[in-house]
């Protein structure tokens, strides 16, 4: 499925018409042809948003459209930040760490 997308020039006003549409081949003509699965400019702003995000239509995204997808937090990956101490040095080896320590001042901090 994806999203096709056309505009319509009405009344002075370029107007969008998207609509969520699955693309298929006819059995008899051997010719693809695009079934419209469900118009999606009637849904509420949220649930249109989703869709469109989800089926790649994101080129087709308004900005309300994307604010929405913000306020949602459908935008954001949820990834567990967890930081050790050390972390840094992981791999690093002695003497990045031991050059690390001395650039920061640490070493001075401690003679005093």
């Amino acid at each position: 499925m994806f999203i096709q997308c056309s505009t319509e020039k009405c009344n002075g006003k370029d107007s969008r018409k998207r609509k969520l549409a699955e693309s298929y081949r006819d059995p008899v003509n051997k010719q693809s042809r695009v079934c419209t699965v469900q118009k999606i400019e009637t849904l509420p702003i949220a649930e249109r948003a989703k869709i469109i995000y989800e089926h790649l239509g994101k080129k087709h995204l308004t900005s309300d459209e994307w604010n929405v997808l913000n306020d949602l937090g459908l935008l954001s990956k949820a990834t567990n930040i967890d930081f050790e101490v050390g972390d840094i040095y992981k791999g690093a080896g002695s003497f990045v760490a031991l050059e690390h320590l001395n650039k920061s001042g640490f070493f001075r901090v401690l003679d005093k």
